[in-house]
């Protein structure tokens, strides 16, 4: 346990040790609730046979037009054989921003393989391929050019001056991920590792008509989950790092959770209720504190971003709520099913 600890403070003490800036693809607080925009290896690696997630984001309301990103995402387990499975998945996520309306769409096909590493099953490495549609679009009826200022005020009816600007723009994305899982025989541990690359195709996504390549977006993610087998309290330390072309995003944390009831061998691991509080920090942007509460199969998670920085001189302070709504298949089925696998998250 001791070794525990000391994995659960690196964690924390690499994240602060990366310096943070905007990331240029939208992104999730509770990125731990939008498994497949992390890596598609994560297709099907989960607890249960089925699982589907909502995500809700809106910020910055008070600086012009809101940013809003809603995504959703739903995977299972296709095939499995020994242990070993194939799993599918499909993740949407739109983000939407500012008086042009512009909208970055992704739609994605996850597929991986998880293969079983040792004879006890506690070891569990998984390969995923990310085949993707992305569009990038925006709206000009709303915009003001220089060309349409006149002494008091901008007149839309003029000519913006302005050529070759497409309104959208569509292109093939392209994906992969690799990521590491580990279950203690007594599910009190559960480690996960995983390293993902998007846009490995690097699409053009230009407006102008002159090529502009899409930068490749790099994930790493982990944590460890401890739930001693003696009481109900579970901590949950994880850390996202996100780099794409000169921009990065390092987020650390831990929810620290209850569990209300115990499983037993008829109702089945899944059936528990839950209870956690979150506390974490997107380096050199914001403080987020969240809120889980799982019952059966549904986990509900709320959070909001406290702005730091510059940045609440001119949004006065005000960041973001984000929702999330997870389900999976299988809670009350038992511990015994075959496409339940209790050691996971």
């Amino acid at each position: 346990m001791k070794n525990l600890y000391i994995f659960s403070a690196v964690i924390l003490f690499v994240g602060l040790s990366i310096e943070t800036k905007a990331q240029g693809d939208p992104y999730f607080s509770q990125y731990m609730n939008n498994p497949l925009e992390l890596n598609p290896a994560n297709a099907g690696l989960f607890q249960g046979n089925a699982r589907a997630a909502l995500n809700y984001k809106r910020q910055y309301a008070n600086i012009g037009e809101a940013f809003t990103t809603i995504g959703g995402s739903v995977d299972f387990q296709a095939v499995e054989f020994n242990q070993d499975f194939f799993g599918v998945g499909l993740n949407i996520v739109n983000d939407k921003a500012g008086e042009s309306e512009a909208s970055n769409l992704n739609a994605n096909l996850s597929l991986a393989y998880t293969k079983r590493m040792d004879r006890y099953a506690n070891h569990y490495v998984s390969l995923g391929l990310n085949l993707g549609l992305g569009q990038k679009s925006l709206t000009t009826t709303d915009l003001r050019w220089d060309n349409q200022w006149t002494n008091v005020g901008f007149d839309r009816t003029l000519p913006t001056g302005e050529s070759n600007l497409s309104d959208a723009n569509t292109y093939f994305d392209l994906g992969g991920g690799l990521s590491y899982f580990f279950g203690s025989t007594d599910e009190s541990v559960k480690l996960h590792l995983g390293v993902a690359g998007y846009h490995l195709n690097q699409p053009d996504i230009n407006f102008l008509g002159e090529e502009v390549k899409l930068d490749r977006r790099v994930v790493f993610n982990g944590g460890v989950q401890i739930a001693p087998a003696a009481n109900r309290l579970v901590f949950y330390p994880n850390f996202i790092y996100i780099n794409q072309g000169p921009n990065q995003m390092t987020m650390i944390g831990s929810d620290f959770g209850f569990h209300f009831g115990t499983s037993s061998r008829s109702t089945g691991f899944l059936s528990k209720s839950s209870a956690s509080v979150g506390a974490y920090y997107r380096l050199g942007s914001a403080f987020v504190p969240m809120v889980k509460l799982q019952a059966g199969g549904f986990q509900v998670g709320i959070s909001y971003d406290i702005t730091i920085g510059n940045l609440p001189r001119a949004n006065d302070g005000f960041g973001g709520p984000e929702f999330s709504l997870v389900w999976k298949g299988g809670f009350g089925s038992g511990k015994t099913t075959r496409s339940v696998n209790s050691k996971f998250l």
